[in-house]
Protein backbone atom coordinates (compact mmCIF):
# COMPACT_ATOMS: atom_id res chain seq x y z
CA UNK A 1 0.00 0.00 0.00
CA UNK A 2 2.86 2.42 0.96
CA UNK A 3 4.66 1.39 -2.22
CA UNK A 4 1.33 2.64 -4.19
CA UNK A 5 1.11 5.75 -2.51
CA UNK A 6 4.65 6.64 -2.92
CA UNK A 7 4.26 5.78 -6.63
CA UNK A 8 1.56 7.62 -7.31
CA UNK A 9 3.00 10.77 -5.13
CA UNK A 10 6.07 10.47 -7.54
CA UNK A 11 4.09 10.56 -10.76
CA UNK A 12 2.14 13.60 -9.71
CA UNK A 13 5.79 15.01 -8.66
CA UNK A 14 6.99 14.12 -12.33
CA UNK A 15 3.92 15.62 -13.87
CA UNK A 16 3.86 18.69 -12.20
CA UNK A 17 7.60 18.97 -12.98
CA UNK A 18 6.67 18.53 -16.33
CA UNK A 19 4.45 21.11 -16.77
CA UNK A 20 6.77 23.17 -14.80
CA UNK A 21 9.47 23.20 -17.55
CA UNK A 22 6.75 23.75 -20.14
CA UNK A 23 5.52 26.59 -18.66
CA UNK A 24 8.25 28.18 -18.68
CA UNK A 25 9.85 26.99 -21.83
CA UNK A 26 6.34 28.52 -23.14
CA UNK A 27 7.32 31.72 -21.90
CA UNK A 28 10.88 31.98 -22.42
CA UNK A 29 9.76 31.21 -25.84
CA UNK A 30 7.23 33.88 -25.77
CA UNK A 31 9.28 36.39 -24.59
CA UNK A 32 12.21 35.86 -27.14
CA UNK A 33 9.44 36.14 -29.85
CA UNK A 34 8.48 39.63 -28.70
CA UNK A 35 12.20 40.96 -28.78
CA UNK A 36 12.65 39.20 -31.78
CA UNK A 37 9.54 41.85 -33.31
CA UNK A 38 10.90 44.63 -31.28
CA UNK A 39 13.96 44.80 -32.61
CA UNK A 40 13.98 43.38 -36.14
CA UNK A 41 11.31 45.61 -36.86
CA UNK A 42 12.51 47.78 -39.83
CA UNK A 43 13.44 51.52 -38.75
CA UNK A 44 11.87 53.98 -40.77
CA UNK A 45 12.27 57.74 -41.31
CA UNK A 46 9.18 58.81 -39.24
CA UNK A 47 9.88 60.72 -36.23
CA UNK A 48 6.44 63.04 -35.90
CA UNK A 49 2.97 61.55 -34.25
CA UNK A 50 0.73 61.25 -36.82
CA UNK A 51 -1.69 63.03 -35.27
CA UNK A 52 -1.03 66.36 -33.04
CA UNK A 53 -3.09 64.39 -30.18
CA UNK A 54 0.27 61.73 -29.36
CA UNK A 55 2.81 64.02 -28.34
CA UNK A 56 5.40 61.05 -27.78
CA UNK A 57 8.06 61.04 -30.81
CA UNK A 58 8.58 57.94 -32.76
CA UNK A 59 11.87 56.52 -31.45
CA UNK A 60 13.94 55.13 -32.32
CA UNK A 61 13.40 55.95 -35.93
CA UNK A 62 16.28 56.35 -39.14
CA UNK A 63 16.39 60.18 -38.16
CA UNK A 64 16.69 59.79 -34.37
CA UNK A 65 19.93 57.49 -35.29
CA UNK A 66 21.26 59.34 -38.21
CA UNK A 67 20.91 62.96 -35.98
CA UNK A 68 23.47 64.57 -33.87
CA UNK A 69 22.84 65.12 -30.04
CA UNK A 70 21.29 68.62 -29.16
CA UNK A 71 24.32 70.60 -27.09
CA UNK A 72 27.12 72.77 -28.07
CA UNK A 73 26.86 76.25 -29.47
CA UNK A 74 24.40 77.06 -32.22
CA UNK A 75 23.44 77.60 -34.60
CA UNK A 76 21.28 73.79 -34.14
CA UNK A 77 20.36 72.40 -37.29
CA UNK A 78 16.50 71.94 -37.75
CA UNK A 79 14.68 69.61 -39.62
CA UNK A 80 10.67 70.45 -40.04
CA UNK A 81 8.55 67.06 -40.55
CA UNK A 82 4.82 66.24 -40.27
CA UNK A 83 2.14 64.42 -41.39
CA UNK A 84 1.32 67.06 -44.13
CA UNK A 85 5.27 67.21 -44.98
CA UNK A 86 6.58 70.21 -43.79
CA UNK A 87 9.19 70.96 -46.62
CA UNK A 88 7.51 74.76 -47.08
CA UNK A 89 8.49 75.93 -43.64
CA UNK A 90 11.67 74.34 -43.30
CA UNK A 91 12.63 75.99 -46.92
CA UNK A 92 11.20 79.58 -45.40
CA UNK A 93 13.69 79.57 -42.27
CA UNK A 94 16.84 80.76 -42.11
CA UNK A 95 19.36 78.62 -44.70
CA UNK A 96 21.71 78.61 -41.24
CA UNK A 97 19.13 76.88 -39.41
CA UNK A 98 19.02 74.16 -41.55
CA UNK A 99 20.40 70.95 -42.84
CA UNK A 100 22.42 70.74 -46.09
CA UNK A 101 21.03 68.90 -49.32
CA UNK A 102 23.87 66.27 -50.53
CA UNK A 103 22.61 65.79 -54.07
CA UNK A 104 19.22 66.89 -53.92
CA UNK A 105 19.22 64.15 -50.93
CA UNK A 106 18.66 64.95 -47.26
CA UNK A 107 21.37 64.27 -44.96
CA UNK A 108 20.30 64.05 -41.55
CA UNK A 109 23.67 63.93 -39.34
CA UNK A 110 24.21 67.45 -38.54
CA UNK A 111 20.19 67.33 -37.49
CA UNK A 112 20.03 68.36 -33.38
CA UNK A 113 15.72 69.32 -33.85
CA UNK A 114 12.89 67.76 -35.25
CA UNK A 115 10.13 70.41 -35.52
CA UNK A 116 6.76 68.56 -35.80
CA UNK A 117 3.73 70.34 -37.79
CA UNK A 118 0.51 69.57 -37.62
CA UNK A 119 -1.82 72.35 -39.71
CA UNK A 120 -5.78 72.51 -39.24
CA UNK A 121 -8.27 74.25 -40.89
CA UNK A 122 -10.43 76.86 -38.57
CA UNK A 123 -14.20 75.84 -39.18
CA UNK A 124 -17.00 77.85 -39.38
CA UNK A 125 -14.86 81.15 -40.82
CA UNK A 126 -15.80 82.28 -44.24
CA UNK A 127 -12.15 82.41 -45.99
CA UNK A 128 -10.98 85.17 -48.39
CA UNK A 129 -10.92 85.08 -52.06
CA UNK A 130 -7.50 85.08 -53.65
CA UNK A 131 -6.16 84.57 -57.07
CA UNK A 132 -3.21 82.95 -58.22
CA UNK A 133 -1.08 83.17 -61.57
CA UNK A 134 1.45 80.78 -63.09
CA UNK A 135 4.32 81.97 -63.79
CA UNK A 136 5.50 80.07 -66.68
CA UNK A 137 2.37 79.84 -68.51
CA UNK A 138 0.48 82.97 -67.49
CA UNK A 139 -2.65 81.00 -66.45
CA UNK A 140 -4.66 82.69 -64.02
CA UNK A 141 -6.66 80.30 -61.32
CA UNK A 142 -9.04 81.46 -58.56
CA UNK A 143 -9.11 79.90 -55.03
CA UNK A 144 -10.36 80.65 -51.36
CA UNK A 145 -7.81 81.03 -48.58
CA UNK A 146 -9.31 79.27 -45.54
CA UNK A 147 -8.38 80.77 -42.08
CA UNK A 148 -5.62 77.69 -40.50
CA UNK A 149 -3.81 77.39 -37.32
CA UNK A 150 -0.72 75.24 -36.91
CA UNK A 151 0.56 73.24 -33.93
CA UNK A 152 4.31 73.19 -33.40
CA UNK A 153 6.46 70.60 -31.37
CA UNK A 154 10.11 70.30 -30.91
CA UNK A 155 12.07 67.63 -30.02
CA UNK A 156 15.48 66.52 -29.73
CA UNK A 157 16.47 64.52 -32.78
CA UNK A 158 18.12 61.84 -30.93
CA UNK A 159 16.32 61.26 -27.70
CA UNK A 160 12.63 62.42 -28.81
CA UNK A 161 12.70 64.60 -25.73
CA UNK A 162 10.02 67.11 -26.08
CA UNK A 163 11.73 70.62 -25.89
CA UNK A 164 9.24 73.07 -26.79
CA UNK A 165 5.37 73.14 -28.22
CA UNK A 166 3.54 76.09 -29.35
CA UNK A 167 1.41 77.22 -31.88
CA UNK A 168 0.71 79.73 -34.66
CA UNK A 169 -2.11 81.47 -36.69
CA UNK A 170 -2.38 81.69 -40.50
CA UNK A 171 -1.34 84.53 -42.02
CA UNK A 172 -4.55 86.52 -43.04
CA UNK A 173 -5.41 86.13 -46.79
CA UNK A 174 -4.12 89.35 -49.02
CA UNK A 175 -6.38 88.62 -52.12
CA UNK A 176 -3.20 87.04 -54.06
CA UNK A 177 -2.66 83.95 -52.47
CA UNK A 178 0.74 84.94 -51.20
CA UNK A 179 -0.07 84.22 -48.37
CA UNK A 180 -1.86 80.08 -48.99
CA UNK A 181 -0.48 76.75 -49.01
CA UNK A 182 -0.33 76.88 -52.35
CA UNK A 183 -1.12 73.23 -54.30
CA UNK A 184 -1.81 71.89 -57.66
CA UNK A 185 -3.80 75.43 -59.26
CA UNK A 186 -5.82 73.30 -61.79
CA UNK A 187 -7.36 70.57 -58.89
CA UNK A 188 -7.64 72.83 -55.72
CA UNK A 189 -10.36 75.81 -55.11
CA UNK A 190 -9.57 76.20 -51.55
CA UNK A 191 -5.96 76.40 -49.61
CA UNK A 192 -4.95 76.60 -46.14
CA UNK A 193 -3.64 80.13 -44.70
CA UNK A 194 0.27 79.44 -44.53
CA UNK A 195 1.42 80.26 -41.29
CA UNK A 196 3.26 82.84 -40.25
CA UNK A 197 6.52 82.27 -40.10
CA UNK A 198 8.12 85.28 -38.42
CA UNK A 199 6.03 84.04 -35.49
CA UNK A 200 8.12 80.67 -35.98
CA UNK A 201 11.12 82.13 -36.16
CA UNK A 202 10.39 83.93 -32.78
CA UNK A 203 9.74 80.60 -31.08
CA UNK A 204 12.50 78.53 -32.51
CA UNK A 205 15.05 81.26 -32.55
CA UNK A 206 16.28 80.55 -28.46
CA UNK A 207 16.42 76.82 -28.96
CA UNK A 208 18.58 76.74 -32.56
CA UNK A 209 20.97 80.14 -32.42
CA UNK A 210 21.55 79.64 -28.22
CA UNK A 211 24.35 77.65 -26.45
CA UNK A 212 23.52 73.86 -25.42
CA UNK A 213 25.57 73.23 -22.01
Amino acid sequence: MKDRLSRSRNRRWALLSVGLVLGAAGALFGALSYFDVIFSKELTYQFCPSRSADTEAIVPSRLSEEGSEYRGPGPHHVHVDGPQGGDGTRQALPKTWTFPLDGGQYVFRSVQLVVCEYEHEVPGVSGTPCSYVVPETGQKYRFTTLPAKYEYRVYEATTGELVKSFEVKGKEGTGDCADSLLVDPAMATTNLAAPDMTEIERQLRPLVEGDVP
